[in-house]
């Protein structure tokens, strides 16, 4: 793909999305598939700013957030009803540990708050959780969501296949500062350069929210999935 047809596309992809993402729509999936893409688009403009710079972690940690959210999307359009439910949830348990681990150890200051309001948050939040894990028939300590590996699974091996195992898993490290992460910096010193293929980062950027915008105008009914869809096919192929 030539680096001009690269840029139309992307300057295209940020049109529909101002256009678009910001309609009033009616319902829970319908105005989350929205935020998903306005996140996306936030996303891919950051890989893009940073692919032709000395910035080469960034850039990766960039794309992980962006094929994360991706994998998460289409795992919860699976079943939008059930599983909003269960990412709020995952949202509700991890304040809730956080509560608690304040309480428990003394560190009432962290929380800007009264023990006794705190204590009763608290509860307020695992009893969400604990209705969200039932109605999904889920063990009583089951985290609300499955690990991001088995989203991949479930949506289908093109997801495993071609984002988890191809995209999410070589830039975790970055967001881990694993050991392994490093690896390349060995080779460029001891400050990074820019990513080895910029354009072809830019592409992937750009069809992942492709994709994530088509998805958000098939749910909200923004009628551009015709053309995210095109300008998706079109970057892909030209890998």
């Amino acid at each position: 793909m030539e680096t001009a047809r690269l840029g139309h596309i992307e300057s295209r992809l940020d049109s529909l999305a101002i256009e678009n993402l910001g309609r009033g729509v009616n319902g829970v999936w319908e105005q989350t598939v929205c935020r998903f893409a306005g996140r996306a688009v936030t996303l891919e403009r950051g890989i893009r700013a940073c692919a032709d710079i000395p910035a080469a972690a960034a850039v990766h940690i960039l794309v992980r957030s962006l094929v994360d959210l991706v994998i998460l999307a289409d795992w919860i359009a699976q079943d939008p009803l059930q599983r909003i439910d269960l990412w709020k949830a995952e949202g509700e348990l991890e304040n809730a540990r956080y509560i608690r681990r304040a309480l428990d150890s003394g560190l009432v200051d962290d929380l800007a708050q009264d023990p006794v309001e705190a204590e009763r948050i608290y509860l307020e939040r695992m009893a969400a959780v604990n209705k969200a894990r039932t109605a999904a028939k889920l063990a009583a300590n089951a985290d609300p969501l499955p690990s991001i590996e088995s989203m991949a699974k479930a949506v289908g091996p093109d997801h495993v296949k071609q984002l988890y195992t191809g995209a999410f898993r070589p830039t975790s490290g970055y967001t881990h500062t694993s050991f392994m992460s490093f690896a390349e910096m060995a080779m460029q010193g001891a400050v990074e350069g820019p990513v080895l293929n910029s354009e072809g980062t830019r592409r992937t950027g750009a069809a992942l929210l492709a994709h994530v915008m088509a998805l958000a105008s098939r749910v909200a009914d923004l009628k551009i999935e015709t053309e995210c869809d095109q300008l998706h096919d079109e970057l892909v192929g030209s890998h």
